[in-house]
């Protein structure tokens, strides 16, 4: 008999096929009825170059960054955002293009778009030591924004529960869930699940405290009614 796998794991690409959790390529899942709410395209929503329309503050790109883009700077995917950092250390007017600010075409079309002009740029290796640096900050901030300002890419991640998730886009190169498997998106997930506990535990208090009777203390004891009956003063003795 087969053991089941140690932990569930889930593949995505941006064009992948819709097959029930666990039936994807690279994918092992012990009970799929656990991920039975997930959209049947969910694998593409986790996609960086999945369009969800996203602004970003410029003080949350690292500083080598956002003097490029405006105060609030406009993206379609995370992918736009993470190759316009990328290209604004050598040439920040042509970075600016990949914003929705700019209005291009380009910067309204697909993730995919944005990857293919990647290399219009090529980086110095002081300047790819930089981007070494900074590229998890900006891919984070990307991520953030597009799972918290589109709620139902949030639910959706948020639903993938405890499963390692990964991707590749590499060819020619055998699939391994420790190299494949996308840290910072898990990260993103884990705040989501985080956040929405304290939201159930305050959702929670809010109930318990509308069930609790007017009459009692915070410690539950009753306090009884104030019954007591007038009690007639003593008249003062003449002296």
């Amino acid at each position: 008999m087969i053991a089941p796998p140690a932990e569930d794991v889930l593949f995505f690409l941006s064009n992948s096929p819709t097959d029930k959790p666990g039936s994807g390529h690279h994918e092992q899942v012990r009970d799929p009825e656990e991920y039975a709410s997930l959209p049947p395209n969910f694998r593409s929503m986790l996609s960086n170059f999945w369009v969800s329309p996203f602004s970003v503050e410029a003080e949350q790109l690292p500083a080598q960054c956002h003097r490029t883009f405006p105060r609030r700077s406009r993206w379609n995917t995370v992918e736009h955002l993470f190759q316009a950092c990328k290209i604004a250390l050598a040439n920040p007017a042509e970075a600016s293009l990949f914003s929705l600010d700019s209005g291009t075409n380009m910067s309204k079309a697909g993730g995919i778009a944005a990857r293919m002009r990647r290399k219009v740029v090529e980086l110095t290796k002081p300047q790819l030591y930089v981007w070494n640096g900074i590229q998890n900050q900006v891919m984070l901030t990307g991520l953030r924004a597009k799972f918290t300002q589109h709620p139902d890419l949030g639910e959706m991640l948020y639903n993938t529960k405890q499963a390692v998730l990964t991707h590749s886009i590499e060819r020619n190169t055998p699939f391994s869930v420790d190299r494949c498997r996308q840290h910072l998106l898990e990260s993103i997930r884990a705040e989501l699940q985080v956040n929405q506990q304290r939201l159930d535990e305050l959702r929670l208090l809010h109930a318990e405290s509308q069930q609790l009777d007017k009459t009692e203390t915070p410690q539950g004891y009753a306090i009884e009614p104030n019954t007591t009956e007038k009690v007639e003063q003593p008249k003062a003795e003449l002296v």
